[in-house]
């Protein structure tokens, strides 16, 4: 098989100073792991014991320089595998020359960052169901790991050391005889996307097969239990990649055969008994989110109709809050503002917060001193229908409808996934309704008509409004991909 390509990606979403920072030195000697540590080490080696390859060691420089990189995300609310030297937190531009500002020298250094992570196992969780990022974790050349986190923003740095251990029969991923494996994944979840070159959005759990051994030719089969053949596309990139063309069954156990040169390798593994949707992350998961992510805001409240929803945001890095002072006690303290109106501008930001992680990452933003401003190039190449522009920002700064967002939304989504065009406000309010996006306001009887006057296009979009919109558009999604 060919040599294992060098993989250093980004997951999740990436949305100063005149004076620069030097880097801050940090010595890691004498350094203690945490429990947090030790235990996320335990839960990644398990993993490895059953992929079959050698356990991990901790490096307190790697949880240094890993831990410092995620404050820096934190402290600025990004994902990124590069720093600021004009930003406070600022350690190093790469993660070369972190590692070396705690004293480290890599052999070969490996870096994956995310958003989103409720803790470091959940990150783990996240990165072993994608294509990409899950190969350093399970890769046998790497011995030395490092986490961070803080906040819901997670590093995990892995090296080499200088003598290289024995190579592995073979290496497969779900691993023979795994349980509660996800039955589909969300291409646009990791960055770049495995599926673009396939034209499909969503696929079946992706597979990972690797063998030291060269081979020209291969074949591959998928069978569920009845001995059905599970359609499926490969891909050979260092590791050889299958993904089943829909989501797969749920509870139900299948069967992976490959034959690549002179081996024929043949291993099972089981469905969890709920299916798997979102980025990476399983719908139970998404039924359960954490509530103690509203502790964090002063001004969140259980039991509203937008209480889960908010949650469900902040978890998918779709909201962040404000920090402001509080002029009573002068304390900083974190807001959510439900009530607030939204602008365009930051609507925008939303959707493409959701729908359009790839373009940010490649996006360069046409005003580098307008926030929006990346949004706004986004829009653009789209062709959606937006009100404010680089020439208008009173426009996209100014509170949006319902109605204007109902046509950026409905727009958005009958060009990106039903090949259409911009829509008018009362086709979109209509697709509102046939999406199941919204029911729009009762009337006083306590029906709810669903016609475009009860939708209510002319009030103003709130920020509570906004999470419940978005969380219906995931469900959607969800419900309706491949059918």
């Amino acid at each position: 098989m060919r040599k294992l390509l060098s993989l250093v990606l980004a997951i999740s979403l990436i949305f100063g100073g005149v004076t620069f920072l030097e880097p801050q030195t940090v010595k890691a000697s004498g350094f203690k792991f945490s429990e947090e540590l030790e235990s996320a080490l335990e839960y990644l080696n398990e993993i490895r014991r059953a992929v079959g390859v050698g356990e991990l060691k901790l490096d307190p420089y790697l949880v240094e320089a890993a831990q410092n990189h995620a404050n820096y995300m934190h402290m600025h609310n990004i994902v990124t595998h590069s720093e600021d030297p004009k930003k406070e937190g600022f350690t190093g531009r790469d993660m070369t020359a972190r590692v070396n500002a705690v004293g480290y020298e890599d052999v070969s250094l490996r870096e994956l960052v995310k958003n989103g992570a409720k803790s470091l196992e959940h990150g783990i969780d996240s990165f072993m169901e994608t294509a990409y990022h899950r190969l350093p974790l399970i890769g046998h050349l790497n011995q030395t790991v490092g986490f961070g986190i803080a906040g819901d923003k997670m590093v995990i740095l892995l090296d080499r050391t200088k003598e290289r251990p024995e190579n592995p029969d073979v290496l497969v991923y779900p691993y023979d005889g795994q349980e509660d494996v996800y039955t589909s994944f969300l291409g646009e979840s990791e960055d770049p996307n495995p599926l673009v070159k396939f034209n499909l959005k969503r696929s079946g759990t992706v597979i990972s097969y690797y063998t030291p051994e060269w081979g020209t030719v291969h074949t591959t089969q998928i069978k569920d239990s009845k001995g059905n053949d599970v359609p499926h596309f490969t891909s050979e990139e260092g590791w050889l990649f299958l993904f089943p063309k829909s989501p797969l069954k749920e509870g139900e156990t299948y069967t992976v055969t490959v034959k690549y040169g002179s081996r024929t390798d043949t291993w099972s593994f089981t469905t969890k008994g709920k299916s798997s949707v979102g980025q990476g992350t399983p719908k139970d998961e998404e039924s359960s989110i954490d509530p103690s992510l509203g502790k964090q805001f002063v001004d969140f409240e259980e039991g509203r109709y937008w209480s889960e929803n908010m949650l469900w945001a902040i978890s998918r890095g779709l909201i962040a809050g404000y920090e402001e002072k509080d002029p009573k006690t002068g304390k900083v303290v974190k807001l959510l503002k439900p009530k607030t109106a939204l602008s365009e501008a930051q609507f925008l930001t939303i959707l493409f917060r959701y729908g359009e992680r790839s373009r940010t990452f490649t996006t360069s933003p046409k005003d580098k001193n307008w926030w929006a401003s990346q949004a706004y190039v986004i829009a653009e190449e789209l062709k959606l229908p937006v009100k404010g522009s680089h020439s208008n920002r009173e426009a996209a700064n100014a509170p949006m409808t319902r109605g204007e967002m109902a046509v950026i939304l409905a727009s958005y989504y009958n060009i990106k996934h039903l090949g259409g065009g911009a829509l008018n406000e009362y086709d979109s309010i209509m697709m509102m309704y046939e999406l199941g996006l919204s029911n729009g306001y009762p009337d006083k009887y306590g029906n709810t008509p669903k016609t475009y006057e009860s939708y209510g296009a002319k009030d103003i979009l709130l920020r509570e409004h906004i999470v419940t919109f978005m969380r219906n558009y995931d469900v959607f999604l969800n419900n309706n991909q491949d059918k």
